[in-house]
């Protein structure tokens, strides 16, 4: 706030959410038979992260930079819509999360390149 930098500050937020969940989606084996329910299910919660991360952000609109980055997030929201864990239909989760993971690592790709 002293330096007139707080947006800075959501940035930080931004990046350290994408890798974490970038790591997280990218670590579990969608191949895997034995599918970790509750695994999937963290991930699952982070779409209450996400709609929070986006309130943050939204403070800064008047930042050129912040603007690009809710147009990600809001690229994301539905995938995190449509994604839900069932255990009775395991394929349909992991198609889900597959998607997670796609928009996840596109988003990651244009934030380090």
């Amino acid at each position: 706030k002293e330096n007139e930098r707080e947006h800075a500050s959501a940035l930080i937020v931004f990046g350290g959410w994408v890798e974490a969940l970038y790591i997280a989606a990218n670590v579990f084996d969608l191949d895997n038979e034995n599918e970790d329910f509750e695994y999937m299910e963290r991930i699952a919660e982070q779409k209450y992260s996400l709609e929070k991360l986006i309130e943050l952000l939204k403070q800064f609109k008047d930042n050129e930079t912040i603007v690009e980055m809710l147009t990600l997030l809001n690229e994301l929201k539905p995938a995190f819509e449509d994604f839900q864990v069932r255990p009775d239909n395991i394929e349909q989760s992991v198609k889900e999360l597959q998607a997670i993971n796609e928009k996840i690592s596109d988003i990651r790709r244009q934030i380090v390149t």
